[in-house]
């Protein structure tokens, strides 16, 4: 099995700070240094939606044309969805609606209707919980595929959806259910930061 990314800073944070002591000695700098770059990489890792550190994550797709992919997170509410729907409508656009399952398995004509739309439904996971970073690899993979099979329920595909972690916050155990599952994570390249 190959290792996967966190293994691989781990590793070179290792390589890093075994060099610095071997040529400094055991000091506070040594020791310190690389594990300040590590804490900063990982922060990266963690909290940059766009960051590829922990596992691959598409932020945009082909730059050859002139043409945008809108992206909306954490419904289908009922109130606000149905507005997107028509803007989107009277426009002819359609966009990708990452939803939350729970929210979407409660919303079912909206979720027929963004489906009957020609809108991608993605996983936004099953809860949409502000500790879902926290959760071990286990849970994470519950969130992921429970978030999947609502989705499946509606549109009747096996194939996991593209996957928006909440808050667009990956972490180590996000990233190992990610690879179980063989998931698409999708982030932004710009964000209207709308989010409450």
């Amino acid at each position: 099995m190959l290792p996967q990314r966190a293994d691989l800073v781990a590793l070179a944070y290792a390589v890093a700070t075994a060099a610095a002591v071997g040529m400094y000695g055991f000091t506070p700098l040594s020791v310190g240094i690389p594990a300040l770059l590590l804490v900063a990489l990982l922060a990266d890792g963690i909290a940059r939606p766009g960051s590829n550190l922990l596992y691959p994550t598409v932020t945009h797709g082909s730059r050859d044309g002139r043409c945008v992919a809108l992206s909306f997170d954490d419904g289908p509410d009922p109130e606000v969805t149905p507005l997107v729907l028509d803007t989107l409508a009277q426009y002819g656009a359609r966009a990708t609606f990452f939803t939350i399952g729970r929210s979407l398995q409660a919303q079912p004509l909206l979720a027929r209707r963004m489906a009957a739309e020609h809108h991608e439904i993605g996983n936004h996971s099953w809860t949409h919980s502000r500790w879902q970073n926290f959760l071990g690899a286990h849970r994470q993979q519950r969130e992921i595929a429970r978030g999947a099979a609502a989705i499946a329920a509606l549109n009747g595909r096996e194939a996991q959806p593209l996957y928006r972690p909440p808050m667009g916050l990956k972490s180590p155990p996000m990233a190992q259910a990610a690879r179980r599952l063989q998931i698409t994570v999708v982030a932004w390249s710009l964000h209207s930061r709308d989010t409450l």
